[in-house]
């Protein structure tokens, strides 16, 4: 390597990375010697060769490449030529090219940095369809850490192939290891976390995040990362009821997200939203209406609004909502009542315990399972379009508790200010389920008012003449969903649901079920009714 080994060293030590996120180290211009011997005069040209590739890489890679290949013809060995010439490839995202000439320079040198980068390009290939290339790269990496077990890159490109793989217990070790490797790539932190998320561990990625904006630099290239971050971590700590953590957590987002894409202002302005609508006193409802009211105009109105309909619709409804609660009396103080005790939650990195559960029962996916291919983006994209199967218990509904002002008959209006939530049940593995582990289903009736029709209905002379919802046209269960009932609930199911008139609502956790159809597997212990309705007895 000569004199240009301390160069080859400064680029070795960062690599050419997948993106602007890891920078490429500029070669020094080489001096010929002028004492030359004619034995190093195909030396002296290769390297002036190198130089003049060097000259034209911001104005040519095509230039560039040539010089380099020139180079190699007379120094094959060269591994600075190799690599000069592998940089250029992966500019030009040539993944097969850089494949080979990484594999010529590990003939040379088996150094962990050809094996990273070597890797890294096996892995754009898979993600181009190449189907033995994330095996390839595996085996890569793992004699990557073999040789430099410090090396963090390896460890998260290690994750990012076990992921592919579905091999998620490995890949949440993998991203473990390059977080304690290299504490500032704020990426690791961000996977590491939406594994967790996948698997239900809302504590374990709390603690992945909080420890990421602890330890994560802020700079021109994270920004929004730590935002996305910094957000994620708020909507956790509020789970946990720890008002005052979510609290901070999303000014530091809001703060971080200037400028920020489309998705991380709509999932701002939500949050702020729902902790209002939740009920927080002292209620506030500013920033929510600021952030969102942003996010419509900015995306809502212009040629952007195709892409984020869900989004629209969802942040419409949310600044009627919280119109709607500006306008009637905010709760005088919050004295008398119990705040909700918030859940410690441990520092350091946690370790990883992933359990897979059962994803389906029979045909049908089971509550965990849609919920797990629905946060792992492995949901077939009919589910949306056709309807899905889930089985499960109806652990609550909210038709017990709706005001007595919604309950009447069809065709009389609610009275002014009479506001009632869409009827819905929801669905959980098991009858004691707590209702974050549930799938809401809705779709099955307008109103309560149709609910109230379709007792009638039942109770009448005629109980098996079904009642059909006068404005969805959606037959209506006979019996209605009560709580402790298993069924098969068919339904449309996805992030969002905006058929009611009272405004879309979004679910990017567990997701949400439009109804379909149901088949009841095992009746509940009552038949379901409504406040101030009497059922007959059958």
């Amino acid at each position: 390597m000569g004199r240009y080994s301390l160069w080859l060293s400064a680029v070795l030590a960062v690599g050419c990375g997948p993106s602007a996120a890891r920078p490429v180290t500029k070669a020094p211009v080489a001096v010929a010697r002028p004492d030359a011997t004619a034995a190093s005069r195909g030396h002296e040209r290769a390297l002036g060769l190198l130089n003049e590739g060097d000259a034209l890489l911001r104005v040519s890679v095509d230039g560039a490449i040539e010089k380099y290949q020139q180079a190699l013809e007379l120094e094959p060995r060269n591994l600075d030529g190799l690599w000069r010439l592998a940089c250029a490839q992966e500019k030009k995202e040539e993944w097969a090219a850089v494949d080979v000439t990484l594999e010529r320079a590990l003939r040379v040198a088996p150094k962990a940095e050809f094996l990273r980068e070597r890797a890294r390009a096996l892995v754009e290939l898979a993600h181009d369809g190449d189907t033995t290339a994330y095996e390839r790269a595996r085996a890569l990496l793992e004699r990557c850490l073999q040789i430099d077990a410090k090396s963090g890159d390896c460890a998260s490109l290690l994750g990012e192939v076990e992921v592919a793989a579905d091999h998620l217990q490995l890949a949440a070790e993998h991203y473990t290891r390059a977080v304690q490797l290299d504490p500032h790539e704020t990426r690791n932190y961000m996977v590491l976390a939406g594994i967790y998320r996948i698997f239900k561990q809302p504590r374990q990625a709390e603690m992945v995040l909080t420890e990421g904006l602890r330890r994560a630099p802020v700079n021109e290239r994270n920004g929004a990362e730590l935002a996305a971050m910094a957000l994620g971590a708020a909507r956790y700590a509020a789970a946990r009821n720890d008002a005052p953590a979510a609290q901070g957590w999303l000014e530091q987002a809001e703060a971080l997200s200037d400028g920020a894409a489309p998705e991380l202002l709509f999932q701002l302005g939500s949050m702020y939203a729902s902790t209002v609508l939740e009920g927080a006193v002292p209620r506030d409802s500013a920033k929510a209406l600021r952030v969102l009211n942003m996010f419509i105009k900015r995306v809502c109105h212009g040629a952007a609004s195709a892409k984020y309909q869900q989004q629209c619709w969802v942040s419409e409804s949310m600044v009627q909502r919280l119109a709607y609660l500006d306008t009637v009396t905010p709760p005088a103080s919050s004295e008398g009542a119990k705040p909700a005790v918030p859940v410690a939650l441990p520092s350091g990195m946690p370790v990883p315990q992933l359990q897979m559960q059962p994803v389906r029962v029979g045909e049908a996916y089971t509550v965990w399972g849609a919920g797990y291919l629905f946060r792992s983006g492995k949901l077939p994209n009919a589910a949306t379009n056709e309807p899905v199967a889930i089985t499960g218990y109806i652990v609550k509904t909210n038709l017990g508790k709706v005001a007595r002002c919604a309950v009447h008959r069809s065709g009389i209006a609610d009275p002014e200010n009479c506001r009632a939530d869409i009827p819905a049940f929801w669905l959980g593995d098991r009858a004691d389920a707590a209702e974050a582990d549930c799938i809401k289903v809705m779709g099955f009736a307008s109103n309560y008012a149709q609910l109230f029709e379709a007792i009638r209905q039942a109770d009448s002379a005629k109980p098996d003449q079904p009642y059909v919802d006068e404005y969805w046209g959606q037959v209506i269960p006979n019996p209605l969903p009560v709580a402790g009932a298993k069924v098969t609930v068919r339904g449309h199911y996805g992030p969002s649901f905006a058929k009611a008139s009272s405004g879309a609502e979004m679910d990017l956790t567990m997701g949400l079920l439009d109804y379909v159809e149901r088949d009841v597997l095992e009746p509940g212990p009552e038949l379901a009714t409504l406040p101030g309705v009497k059922r007959r007895k059958r």
